[in-house]
């Protein structure tokens, strides 16, 4: 039984590489939006949880990313429910703050968007340039890179969650290790086709 529901799920797998691979089919599914956009996005995903290591993963994700930036959503595995933020914030940058939070019962590490209420037009792509981090940090994979737990929003802002690290960023870690820490295995990554890799591998 179980066999032939991973045949029907590859069967589905190679289905949508054809539309992927035809120009003007592409073109179709990238137009798509509201409903049937959320479930192609659930069905990418979920062939991306399901086959981590095929071939296909590139094309497969390129189409999730690309689909969740034209439609604006989000595979609904992302959304977290219940989180509370604890304490006062502990960093910030340009775009965003960093605060710990709560999601049942475990400490998770929360970057909350920054919003610039005069900006509406940045702030909109704000929220598309969190939408591509979320996407794209949801497919990593590596010892050094912290998992993605999801988004929540929170006080009306989008936030990024992932786990919650005692040390710090790995620099804050760096700077108070012993002097036989094996620096370069601590902040070393696969070659990753982003740009803000330093966020994911930050915490120690």
């Amino acid at each position: 039984m179980f066999e032939c529901l991973y045949s029907d799920i590859y069967a589905l797998q190679k289905q949508l590489l054809l539309i992927l691979r035809e120009r003007e089919t592409y073109k179709q599914l990238l137009n798509c939006r509201d409903e049937l956009a959320q479930q192609l996005l659930n069905l990418l995903q979920d062939l991306l949880d399901s086959f981590p290591k095929s071939s296909a993963r590139p094309r497969l994700s390129k189409a999730l990313l690309r689909l969740s930036r034209s439609s604006g959503l989000h595979p609904t595995c992302f959304t977290l429910k219940g989180m509370e933020k604890v304490g006062e914030q502990v960093a910030g940058g340009a775009f965003g703050d960093i605060w710990k939070g709560l999601v049942s019962g475990q400490n998770v590490s929360v970057k909350m968007m920054r919003l610039f209420k005069s900006e509406e037009v940045q702030a909109a792509l704000q929220i598309k340039d969190f939408g591509r981090e979320a996407v794209i940090w949801r497919q990593l994979s590596h010892p050094n890179v912290l998992p993605f737990f999801g988004l929540y929003y929170l006080e009306r802002r989008l936030c990024l969650v992932s786990p919650w690290m005692e040390n710090g960023h790995v620099l804050q870690f760096l700077q108070n290790a012993p002097p036989d820490t094996d620096r370069v295995s601590l902040v070393s990554v696969p070659k990753l086709e982003i740009q803000r890799v330093n966020f994911y591998c930050c915490r120690c």
